[in-house]
């Protein structure tokens, strides 16, 4: 009698094991709940006509840089969510136009087009 327990017991986990089993397989894989992006893909644009310009920016790690040459010119890099983004430009000279902006993955934040007579930009913004 008792070996006959035995064996019932047996069974009856079996058929709860393959039950249990079959209704799991029936949810999928567990939903992860989707990530804010915590970092964003940054560039810096700088354009005009100016032969050169000077520029100042906060750059990859947050230091502030600068540079002197002629346009067009292209910084980028990654950065975190709500890292200060700065550019300035201004043209060296006295003839051309400047003009500067900030993208963020791809999406224009700001722009200030080059335009006849500007000779300083200034463009800002944040990592949302």
């Amino acid at each position: 009698m008792q070996r006959r327990n035995i064996w019932l017991t047996l069974i009856a986990v079996a058929g709860i094991a393959t039950a249990l089993t079959a209704f799991f397989a029936t949810l999928g894989p567990p939903q992860s709940p989707t990530a804010a992006p915590r970092s964003a893909r940054v560039e810096y644009r700088v354009t005009g006509s100016a032969p050169q310009v000077a520029i100042d920016y906060l750059n990859d790690i947050g230091i502030q840089e600068q540079r002197q040459l002629p346009p067009p010119w292209i910084f980028g890099f990654r950065a975190r969510t709500g890292r200060e983004l700065t550019l300035h430009v201004r043209r060296v000279g006295e003839s051309g136009a400047v003009g500067c902006a900030i993208a963020l993955n791809g999406q224009v934040l700001q722009e200030i087009p080059a335009a006849e007579g500007r000779s300083e930009a200034s463009c800002e913004g944040s990592v949302p």
